[in-house]
């Protein structure tokens, strides 16, 4: 049992992601786009990436100390606001696919001491590469040339690392 007062900090995993972009264009050739140190944000409030619709592949390497991995402590992955949904991945193992808030999963079981490799795959919805196809004048579109805006989409965080005494209870 670990007492509260030996509980370590929260850990905010730097906001500065690889990213990478998986989707499909109009005719349904695969693209992809690599963005390093990418920020978490909204990808709709981006202009290159407003009307995307698909897979972001984020990754990070984080240092973990052992006072983290102590037994009795649960290590809760929060990855704050995300849309639409994320499938987590630590250390090459999938772990859990996240469709609703609150997006946390128990990460601890699956961490070692010193560098551990961090993979959220985001998938958002089709809504804005509809707008998009609505705004190229496509008639198949048309409901989307009228009702123009976009649904937020990405991960946008703040990811963070949240120590918990786990309670056994009688």
């Amino acid at each position: 049992m670990v007492s509260p007062k030996d509980v370590p900090l929260a850990l905010t995993l730097v906001p500065n992601w690889d990213l990478t972009l998986v989707g499909n264009d109009k005719d349904g050739k695969e693209w992809s786009e690599q963005i390093h140190a990418a920020p978490l944000r909204d990808w709709s409030l981006s202009q290159n990436l407003r009307y995307f619709s698909g897979h972001g592949h984020y990754s990070l390497d984080v240092q973990i100390a052992e006072p983290y991995l102590r037994p009795g402590l649960a290590l809760e992955l929060d990855l704050g606001e995300v849309h639409d949904v994320a499938e987590v991945w630590v250390n090459n193992r999938k772990i859990d696919t996240l469709l609703m808030r609150p997006y946390r999963v128990d990460v601890a079981p699956y961490l070692k001491a010193g560098s551990n490799h961090f993979e959220i795959v985001v998938t958002n919805t089709l809504r804005n590469r509809l707008v998009d196809d609505g705004s190229s004048g496509d008639p198949h579109f048309v409901m989307f040339q009228r009702r123009v805006f976009f649904m937020p989409s990405g991960m946008i965080g703040p990811v963070r690392l949240l120590p918990e005494a786990r309670v056994k209870l009688p």
